[in-house]
């Protein structure tokens, strides 16, 4: 969890390495009614960042088995949100997600 004591830690990482490559959450299920409360008890990788102020990408990085996307987020470091973008628009070029969709279910 990130709070005010872990900021400057992650500054000092984010000025040793480029970027940071991890899944945003568990990977995606249909859409359904959510409780709110969720948002708080839910597997989520991206509010270290959402807290950190560091910009961060999300983006799809393959299908599971079920075929529903997995997303995956590059980070980087304080207003360097170039390198981030260029970071993703070269994974995008170099994997072929980008022009799959999940099969999705008829309306009922």
């Amino acid at each position: 969890m990130a709070d005010a004591a872990s900021r400057p830690r992650m500054q000092t990482a984010l000025r040793e390495v480029d970027l940071i490559m991890l899944p945003t959450a568990e990977p995606a299920k249909t859409l359904q009614a959510v409780p709110p409360e969720t948002l708080f008890t839910r597997t989520n990788l991206t509010t270290a960042f959402n807290v950190s102020g560091n910009p961060a990408l999300a983006l799809c990085m393959g299908f599971g088995a079920d075929g529903m996307p997995l997303s995956l987020q590059i980070v980087g470091g304080l207003f360097d949100e170039a390198t981030v973008l260029r970071a993703g628009d070269a994974y995008e070029r170099a994997t072929p997600w980008r022009e799959r969709r999940p099969a999705l279910p008829e309306a009922a």
